[in-house]
């Protein structure tokens, strides 16, 4: 008997990178990483970009790009895809490139879980969310699918050689992508940290740690237990000074594998 031979088939792996919403610092706009511009988008930027749920094909946002030296950012839009889908406080979001300044957007829960439900999305009269080029004046727009990019923006990216394969964070929002496993704390005392025990329980023991920042740095954390609290204690401190972490900065600690967590920093 002939035996059958069975070929794996992979999709094509899409772009990503990823961002943590915070109240005061990603509401007003968002930056797309310079580097992901420059790998993946330069040659596509337009005035406007296009966002929509990888997990619900109803609605997308239109959202106005601006570039400002060789920074990007969602500007005009995005204010509206945040309040129509209730986010601003602390969620994960990964964008993922489909190409022709369109990004399919996945979004993760304070919970670490991965948003399913968007039946409660309600497109505000003044939104960018929409179904076709033309509505009826005096009516919200309502959801759908989405304009196509506008003219191509003349400035043009110079290009760097810095690789950015070789983006530690990049690795971390691949891994991010397939699994959330990630806690948020405020930095309120210099020489520690600690660890929801929800978290510790599942993921954490005692021992030595890597800590890694967005540049892919790493310090070895030890993390101690105290009457059954889980804290990061010694090289903690040693980390925060050397990544200017001040008190009541927002720190979101990512395991990216056994030992190893990548830390997210949104400055106070």
């Amino acid at each position: 008997m002939g035996r059958k031979i069975l070929r794996k088939v992979t999709e094509k792996k899409r772009p990503t990178f990823f961002q943590l919403i915070h109240p005061r610092l990603t509401t007003e706009h968002l930056r797309i990483p310079p580097k992901f511009t420059l790998k993946y988008i330069a040659k596509d930027l337009s005035e406007r970009a296009t966002l929509k749920l990888e997990r619900s094909s109803e609605c997308s946002w239109s959202v106005i790009v601006r570039k400002s030296g060789r920074d990007v950012y969602f500007k005009d839009g995005w204010q509206e895809f945040l309040r129509d889908n209730s986010l601003g406080d602390k969620e994960f979001l990964v964008f993922i490139y489909d190409g022709k300044m369109r990004f399919s957007v996945k979004i993760f829960d304070k919970n670490g879980c991965e948003r399913m439900d968007f039946h409660s999305i309600k497109a505000h009269p003044n939104s960018t969310v929409c179904k076709s080029t033309k509505r009826p004046r005096g009516r919200p727009r309502k959801c759908g699918k989405a304009n196509s990019a506008d003219k191509e923006v003349k400035e043009v990216v110079e290009e760097e050689e810095e690789d950015y394969n070789d983006n530690p964070a990049q690795e971390s929002a691949e891994l991010f992508e397939s699994e959330v496993r990630q806690f948020t704390s405020t930095i309120y005392v210099p020489y520690n940290v600690s660890i929801p025990k929800s978290f510790s329980t599942e993921y954490l023991s005692p021992g030595e740690v890597s800590l890694r920042n967005s540049k892919g740095k790493e310090w070895v954390v030890k993390i101690v237990d105290s009457n059954g609290k889980l804290f990061f204690s010694a090289g903690w401190k040693a980390f925060a000074e050397a990544n200017q972490i001040k008190l009541h900065d927002v720190c979101t600690f990512q395991l990216v594998s056994e030992k190893r967590l990548v830390v997210h920093i949104c400055r106070k």
